[in-house]
């Protein structure tokens, strides 16, 4: 009989992989992580080990037959004691290398075990210690923008926090978790504001559902806007792909590291490329002011602004690609022309459009009475924003 129900559990067994090496950071999580895979497995009798370190109070989502058998499993005799050993084998192999072997010394029993690493870690103290941690990262969480810190990342660390004081007997209403998530929520974008907006009058009960709408209608608002890290040659980049295959650009033989960056949904990993109206629109005042103001920007504006006034020759000749008008041009003269060449290219920089014309240079009779004929100048380009 005991064969048959070993193998009959064994077919259905669900299959959970192990938990982490222990991190003292991470007791909570680490704690539930091995209720949860000792109650995957199953002993010769179909019992769930997870019935070796139950508490007074087991797991309340499990169906009273669940419960009843892991609740009334004996904690004496033959099976007991193999079962034990085989959850001492398991935490110790976690925690071997850690401080939390410290606290299992001499222990020979997988309950004894589990009991003394509780004792330690959930004592009055260190309870003290993660509540008031949990507390000061509640205040210290905002969602800004998906490339400053993702709102998933935002969504976990406060669950992360609302879990570890609700453990730790100072639970938060659903009420008030909706309202801190919604309220850390400090993004400009119109459409994100409106959402919020819906999600306060439609969800204020339920932190869960409200952290999937909005978790939803961010992903929507912003399809494209995670921080991609992309590292050439050896190592794996943080938070991003490791692709090999892309080529350095302009450093040939040597690795470099390119960080693809974007604002809202607007990939700004290249300051002095061209930005459309709908994408400028929809970046931060500060992304505009750093793009404005970069170095690299600034130099290529300047380079622009050189071939801009190319056609102008000092050797008494003006020339503007089509016509060709001789004359004598003092230096003064000459000075306004390209100042006011120069001055039409940089307020054309301005438009965010390309191709337009910066302005017409008409004809000139300066005071000494050479004659500067008529010019028309067109100084048309690519000019970006």
């Amino acid at each position: 009989i005991e064969s048959k129900v070993e193998y009959d559990s064994s077919k259905g067994e669900l299959t959970i992989d192990k938990p982490e090496k222990f991190k003292y950071e991470d007791w909570p999580e680490w704690e539930k992580s091995i209720y949860t895979y000792l109650y995957s497995i199953k002993n010769s009798m179909g019992t769930p080990l997870v019935y070796v370190i139950r508490k007074t109070t087991f797991i309340q989502d499990l169906d009273l037959r669940e419960q009843s058998v892991i609740n009334n499993a004996p904690l004496t005799g033959a099976v007991f004691r193999n079962d034990s050993q085989r959850v001492l084998t398991l935490l110790r192999s976690l925690t071997t290398g850690t401080d939390a072997e410290n606290w299992m010394q001499g222990v020979t029993c997988g309950r004894v075990a589990m009991q003394a690493l509780q004792e330690h870690y959930d004592g009055d103290a260190e309870a003290e210690k993660r509540k008031q941690a949990a507390k000061s990262d509640l205040q210290a969480l905002y969602y800004r923008h998906e490339s400053a810190f993702s709102f998933e990342r935002y969504i976990n660390r406060l669950k992360k926090c609302f879990d570890i004081l609700e453990k730790y007997q100072v639970p938060y209403y659903e009420e008030d978790k909706v309202k801190l998530l919604l309220d850390r929520i400090q993004n400009n974008h119109g459409e994100v504001k409106t959402q919020v907006s819906i999600c306060r009058a439609s969800y204020s009960g339920s932190f869960v559902q409200a952290s999937t709408y909005m978790s939803r209608e961010i992903s929507r608002i912003f399809p494209s806007s995670n921080v991609a890290s992309v590292t050439f040659g050896k190592g794996k980049s943080r938070g991003g792909r490791n692709i090999s295959s892309l080529k350095n650009r302009g450093q040939k033989g040597k690795r470099k590291r390119l960080i693809v960056e974007k604002n809202n949904g607007v990939d700004i990993s290249d300051l002095t490329r061209f930005y459309s109206k709908e994408e400028w629109s929809k970046l931060d005042p500060d992304v505009k002011r750093k793009i404005l103001e970069s170095p690299a920007r600034k130099k290529l504006r300047a380079e622009k602004d050189q071939r801009g006034v190319s056609a102008i020759q000092t050797d008494g000749v003006i020339k503007d690609g089509a016509s060709v008008v001789s004359g004598s041009i003092d230096k003064e003269s000459e000075d306004r022309i390209v100042a006011a060449v120069i001055r039409g290219v940089i307020e054309s920089s301005r438009t965010n459009l390309e191709d337009r014309n910066v302005g017409e240079v008409v004809s000139h009779t300066p005071s000494h009475g050479s004659r500067v004929g008529t010019v028309v100048g067109s100084v048309a380009g690519s000019t970006r924003s």
